[in-house]
């Protein structure tokens, strides 16, 4: 379980680690913010096309992507929606979520027993 604000970036550490590994790994990200407007699911899995799904405030357009073959559970219908805040909303994206197996509200997925990566933030001064 990686977790990071939509504005501080990290979430691009998660794909360098993933596609630098010398092991196969794949991840799904999900992004949501209110403001600025961001909903966003992202399945990256080697040997497999990435899926996309995204609707996202661009200089105050709603623009509305998806990309790759829609996963089982997606309800693609919503995709149809004319308006196109209607296609995806928070809600949508945490039931995405559960039927990855992981319950956003649930606080004990952020406790781990297992090897952890943790970064201090902080800078050196050089001397």
């Amino acid at each position: 379980m990686f977790t990071t604000e939509l504005s501080d970036n990290w979430d691009s550490l998660l794909y360098s680690i993933c596609v630098s590994s010398e092991k196969l790994i794949g991840y799904t990200s999900f992004k949501i913010s209110d403001e600025p407007l961001m909903y966003e699911m992202y399945q990256n899995y080697p040997g497999s096309n990435d899926r996309v799904v995204r609707l996202m405030s661009d200089d105050g357009r709603l623009d509305f992507y998806q990309n790759g073959a829609p996963l089982n559970f997606e309800k693609i219908d919503m995709y149809k929606n004319r308006r196109k805040i209607q296609r995806i909303s928070k809600d949508l994206l945490f039931n995405y979520a559960e039927n990855l197996g992981v319950s956003i509200f649930d606080n004990d997925i952020y406790i781990t027993s297992g090897v952890s990566l943790e970064i201090k933030e902080g800078w050196s001064s050089g001397s």
